[in-house]
């Protein structure tokens, strides 16, 4: 590992690696490294995911990061050669009751306004697309046809083999320590493998990340 870099990415799952892929594709030149404690990427929370994407959002923000997320993993294999093992089935939203079908009504107003593919789904095409339901315990449903899901850990690791494509270093089986800071901005991190001079250091480490926090007080 080298003893300095322009940013440092701490964590090695989905999250921190999809950082250092978008980083490298947009800041060509500078230097990015992830550190990871485990020997494997992606081997924490991330290769529990369920993967799900889902594009209804209340925020228009995030129905507009789903968006993108899923015009990004649908050219992703073509763009750079690694497959994020992303498909489409689109998803099924059941209702027990007539309150769940009203928010249903209300969701599927909102997905027109942001553009998003959805419909009330009736009886025959519920059992076209989920033949096990039994129609008589569900109120109805809603039918979002662009959605999916992804082996979150092979998705990890394509973002992981692209961003190394580009340049981006990934250390594992090195944990940090401590951050170093002077004057509230940050100087560099602490390993148990040395430290490393950094101006940016971005903490993708999920459950964990609260520690690295506190080490910046």
């Amino acid at each position: 590992m080298n003893s300095e870099a322009d940013i440092i990415i701490i964590g090695a799952g989905i999250w921190g690696l999809s950082t250092a892929y978008h980083l490298a594709r947009e800041q060509t030149g500078r230097s990015i490294v992830v550190v990871e404690r485990n020997a494997a990427v992606a081997d924490e929370t991330t290769r529990q995911a369920a993967g799900q994407i889902g594009q209804l959002r209340r925020d228009p923000l995030m129905a507009s990061a789903v968006g993108y997320t899923l015009e990004l993993l649908t050219g992703f294999k073509e763009a750079t050669g690694h497959d994020p093992r992303l498909m489409l089935t689109g998803s099924l939203h059941l209702a027990q009751c007539d309150e769940r079908m009203a928010s249903f009504e209300e969701q599927l107003a909102h997905a027109r306004a942001l553009g998003i593919e959805a419909e009330i789904a009736e009886g025959a095409l519920i059992e076209q697309l989920a033949p096990a339901i039994s129609l008589s315990e569900i109120t109805g449903a809603l039918y979002v046809p662009g959605d999916g899901y992804v082996d979150a850990r092979a998705c990890a690791h394509a973002y992981c083999n692209a961003a190394r494509d580009l340049g981006v270093e990934i250390v594992l089986n090195t944990e940090v320590t401590d951050l170093r800071t002077y004057n509230d901005s940050v100087t560099g991190i602490e390993t148990d493998r040395g430290p490393v001079v950094t101006g940016n250091v971005i903490a993708t480490a999920g459950p964990w990340a609260g520690r690295l926090a506190a080490m910046a007080g």
